[in-house]
């Protein structure tokens, strides 16, 4: 009888034994499957014609300038337009689908996205800042012996606002409805370093505007409904659209980068020895974090993932930090973004590439 039993019970214990190997296989096999990043490559690339020509990078298009000459090209390197100025060209700036090139007689020159010519204006002074927002609208900073002053026109040329900021720079600018312009703003003309974020209304007059004092905050942009996101040094703000103060995040340290997509924050701040990237959705709650020894070169939110990068690789992760995807790459990596249907382009020295996901 005795023996009987011992015999049962060796038999459970090897049962149990191997359903718990049997359990452990399991969860090493899915946690490995979990833990699979995938390597990305290449997929096409294009480089301009000459090594002397003004570039702009965007969109998945290669757009280059060269004299009087401009053209625009795709990843393969299909010409998909053409065309000349009567002046030569010293910058462009890509507005929504429409490209601003700006001429040796300083006047700017709106071009569609064939390439046709749309507009054309004379600038009073060379513009020290030029920015475009998400809404196809762009500001023009001057800097007069007197006092800076800005423009803001839509890509259908319409003038939509005008002011002075005093001998304030222009770091960061966006809009909403045509109708509220918000600028960032940092004044370093006397001892005293004045650092502002204003909204403006149609006539040029500020709505409301808040001061930093202690801290700079280096870039706002509008999230839905009108709320304002604004990152600082150390501090992540979102306010309303009449300049309420609706949620902040004090950081103990320095925020070095800072990106913003429809639906993710996300931030780089330097620890003792690492860098942490720490995601947010819009009502400021965390989502993730993950810790990187290096410096990352930079970083570019879109949707629900995002990308950092360094010269030699690039990284793909999700909302919650999990990184997804990995390319190592043999170009130098200047810039990264996505576009469109989440593809994503590489700027290395000239060149542009995008990466097959």
């Amino acid at each position: 009888m005795k023996g009987k039993k011992k015999s049962l019970v060796f038999a459970v214990v090897i049962m149990v034994a191997a359903v718990a190997v049997s359990l452990i296989i399991y969860a090493n096999k899915k946690n490995s499957t979990d833990k699979v990043i995938k390597r990305l490559d290449i997929y096409k690339q294009v480089m301009p014609v000459s090594n002397s020509s003004v570039l702009l990078f965007d969109n998945g298009l290669l757009i280059e300038g060269e004299g009087l000459n401009i053209k625009a090209r795709g990843i393969d390197g299909t010409n998909l337009w053409s065309t000349s100025l009567k002046y030569n060209i010293k910058d462009i700036l890509k507005c929504g689908e429409d490209v601003i090139v700006v001429t040796a007689n300083n006047n700017i020159i709106v071009l569609d996205s064939s390439g046709k010519w749309l507009w054309q204006y004379e600038l009073p002074l060379t513009p020290s800042t030029m920015l475009a927002d998400k809404n196809n609208n762009f500001i023009l900073q001057y800097n007069w012996q007197e006092h800076n002053t800005f423009e803001i026109f839509n890509s259908k040329g319409e003038k939509l606002c005008s002011g002075i900021i005093g001998k304030a720079q222009i770091l960061s600018f966006d809009s909403f409805s045509d109708k509220f312009f918000t600028m960032t703003l940092l004044d370093i003309s006397t001892d005293t370093v004045l650092s502002k974020v204003a909204t403006y209304d149609r006539k040029g007059e500020i709505l409301w505007a808040v001061n930093f004092d202690k801290d700079i905050a280096a870039r706002s942009e509008y999230g839905a409904g009108g709320q304002i996101f604004v990152a600082g040094e150390n501090f992540l703000k979102k306010y309303n659209s009449k300049g309420r103060m609706l949620n902040e995040i004090i950081l103990k340290d320095k925020i070095s980068n800072f990106a913003m997509s429809e639906s993710l924050l996300v931030t780089i701040v330097k620890q003792v020895g690492f860098y942490e990237i720490v995601t947010y959705d819009k009502n400021l709650n965390q989502l993730g974090a993950i810790a990187i020894k290096n410096r990352p070169g930079g970083i570019f939110a879109f949707n629900d993932e995002y990308l950092i990068y360094n010269r030699d690789n690039l990284s793909l992760a999700n909302k919650y930090g999990k990184i997804t995807a990995l390319y190592e790459s043999n170009f130098d990596i200047n810039r990264a973004y996505m576009h469109g249907d989440s593809s994503i382009y590489i700027i290395s020295n000239r060149r542009l590439l995008k990466i097959l996901r």
